[in-house]
């Protein structure tokens, strides 16, 4: 299987999958899934090795939506690195057992976790139930009502981090140079100047307390968050994810 993500595609198939594989563009590992299933006859059944992050990525959101919706999941095998005797593979891979019908409401399908395993044989035997494994039967349905239609559940079962804590914006201004500074910058922390938590460059104990930002001058710009506002949490830099 061809793992090949759209920046390294050429024009050609770029065009190509945006046309008939619109939601499985982002690799043609995930457009292979979603031809495969279209070769399938009615109730046929595909069985393929994919990378894990279509699994949980919000890029692939809408494949899992309709993929969770229009067809059948079987199994889902989490095979994780070394599932196979190539140094190729040497990264996270899944088995995915799918059928092309629809799926019924009450459907259940299997879901097993071997990524800890760290040999392919002891892997295959984990599969095979030569080796005792936790193999979980999880509705379908409930998975297309996980955030982003992740498919989740797979290994020890618990709470979404979104029941304990929440992501806020606590503070965002239209007008930076105006409404932000430092405060070496003022003298005297004028009326209209209050402290203000600024993010840091690497991970630190303490830092990021060298802001203040004009307040209540501009409260327009400063209203997302609130929800958050003197409650304990982290502060923390925006990170920007590139994938290749």
């Amino acid at each position: 299987m061809p793992y090949l993500g759209r920046g390294k595609q050429d024009d050609t198939l770029k065009a190509h999958l945006e046309k008939h594989f619109a939601e499985g563009k982002a690799d043609l590992a995930t457009a292979f899934v979603m031809r495969c299933l279209d070769l399938c006859d009615k109730g046929g059944t595909t069985a393929l090795v994919t990378p894990q992050n279509w699994l949980f990525l919000s890029t692939y959101t809408k494949l899992r939506e309709r993929l969770l919706k229009e067809r059948e999941w079987n199994i889902i095998a989490r095979l994780g690195p070394k599932g196979f005797q190539t140094p190729m593979w040497d990264f996270n891979i899944q088995l995915g057992v799918i059928s092309a019908v629809s799926p019924n409401p009450s459907h259940l399908m299997a879901g097993i976790d071997v990524t800890a395993a760290k040999q392919p044989n002891e892997k295959a035997a984990l599969l095979r139930g030569d080796l005792p494994a936790d193999v979980r039967q999880l509705p379908q349905a409930q998975q297309r009502e996980n955030p982003d239609a992740r498919i989740a559940d797979l290994g020890e079962l618990g709470d979404l981090l979104s029941a304990y804590a929440g992501s806020f914006v606590g503070l965002q201004n239209n007008d930076s140079p105006k409404n932000l500074a430092c405060i070496w910058e003022v003298v005297g922390m004028q009326h209209q100047w209050t402290n203000c938590q600024m993010p840091v460059e690497s991970a630190q104990m303490f830092g990021g307390m060298d802001g203040i930002v004009r307040w209540p001058a501009q409260p327009e710009y400063l209203v997302k968050g609130r929800e958050a506002w003197g409650k304990r949490g982290l502060s923390y830099n925006r990170i920007l994810w590139m994938r290749s």
